[in-house]
């Protein structure tokens, strides 16, 4: 959905979800479902793929995701990857610093108006999740964390009542 140059594509409403699976675990933790990439330890096959619709400008991605491993170890973590919008990887990878959900920041990216090809792509098979993508032209502009907050923010930005 797109509000005053900005976007949200929620993980879980991707047109083609790929080999990752719908995970229920955290919704009344975090407020809704997530994408999770369950590999067994060998990296997906498929993406997930969806498309999103951008007025031109210089966008600031940031994803919704949580380093789960980081409880246990400060070291290289196993649920890292990558945003490709029309086939390009982000700058980022994403998974891989604050064990709790959060908005982790990607490389700023110029879009021109229209539809836009937005991909999930794993890395390692071993658990990757990630909630929503949101692209913004604000450079502060984070989603809230919060459950009641995040609750509202998404309400707004899909246009429920």
């Amino acid at each position: 959905m797109n509000t005053n140059n900005s976007v949200m594509a929620l993980a879980t409403t991707f047109a083609d979800r790929g080999d990752w699976t719908v995970e229920q675990q955290f919704v009344l933790q975090m407020g809704s479902s997530y994408l999770l990439a369950h590999g067994i330890g060998t990296p997906l096959q498929r993406d997930a793929v969806t498309t999103v619709e951008v007025p031109d400008g210089e966008y600031n991605p940031l994803v919704r995701t949580k380093n789960w491993p980081k409880h246990w170890s400060d070291g290289p973590t196993p649920g890292i990857f990558q945003v490709l919008v029309d086939g390009v990887a982000d700058a980022a990878t994403f998974g891989t610093d604050k064990v709790d959900w959060y908005w982790q920041r990607g490389g700023k990216i110029a879009l021109k108006k229209g539809k836009h090809t937005l991909a999930l792509h794993d890395l390692t098979g071993f658990d990757g999740r990630c909630d929503a993508v949101y692209f913004t032209t604000e450079e502060g502009d984070v989603p809230p964390s919060g459950s009641a907050e995040l609750a509202a923010f998404r309400k707004r930005m899909l246009g429920i009542p």
